[in-house]
């Protein structure tokens, strides 16, 4: 039989043990198992025995969660060997049974934020989507919370407009949209800075103007004495 090749000295680290008393448990445990399998695959730990990758799983997990790997119970003895078995019990107790209800009704009521652009918002729509069972409807769904949620009523009205909506294409009109409000906005502020330098440079100028007119006589347009109009009682 041949030996195994694996370097058991590699060097890298596991992640840090899994804090079940964080606020998304959910969340921490799927993180942390992401980070657990990149460990085993780096260190090419993964072409271990199983039973010698429950060991190092439990020993990475941490104390609390060898207590609550003491209390699962598996369809077979064998099955607390295998890493698989194993992995979906911690999924299980980490990913408690959800009231779907209630989680479309956190995607639905969901609305761009003030200064959120069109990516933030779709990857939020996206993040709250999974745990809404759409289904193959996601993709449409997330489509129909970007029109609805947009927070720009004249980029909704362009969305409405547009015969066989897909999601992509919603989101590239979103991007465009927000580039070309972007420029404008600086546009605006250059117009806005020679404004006010022209003001700055020419005030006496300005004011010289303002002066002369209002020495001109409304009647005639020219300057003379007072009561010596040539066109006083001209038509």
């Amino acid at each position: 039989m041949a030996q195994s090749t694996v370097n058991i000295s590699s060097g890298l680290q596991p992640p840090a043990e899994l804090k079940f008393d964080s606020g998304n448990v959910e969340e921490a445990w799927k993180i942390w198992l992401q980070k657990f399998d990149l460990f085993l695959l780096a260190s090419r730990f993964d072409q271990l025995p199983e039973k010698v990758q429950v060991a190092m799983f439990l020993s990475a997990i941490g104390e609390e969660g060898l207590h609550i790997f003491n209390t699962f119970s598996f369809n077979s003895p064998d099955d607390r060997e295998k890493i698989d078995a194993v992995k979906d019990k911690f999924h299980q107790y980490c990913s408690p049974k959800k009231n779907i209800v209630f989680e479309r009704f956190q995607f639905w009521k969901t609305t761009q934020g003030h200064g959120e652009n069109i990516d933030a918002f779709a990857t939020t729509l996206r993040l709250r989507s999974k745990t809404c069972e759409f289904g193959d409807q996601e993709e449409s769904l997330i489509r129909d919370r970007v029109v609805l949620g947009c927070n720009d009523t004249r980029l909704q009205e362009r969305l409405l407009r547009e015969p066989d909506l897909s999601l992509t294409k919603a989101l590239q009109i979103c991007r465009a949209a927000e580039a070309t409000k972007d420029q404008l906005k600086i546009i605006k502020g250059e117009e806005e800075v020679v404004d006010l330098l022209s003001t700055r440079m020419h005030p006496k100028e300005k004011t010289g103007l303002r002066d002369q007119d209002r020495d001109r006589c409304g009647k005639c347009g020219m300057r003379h004495a007072p009561k010596k109009c040539p066109a006083f009682g001209k038509i």
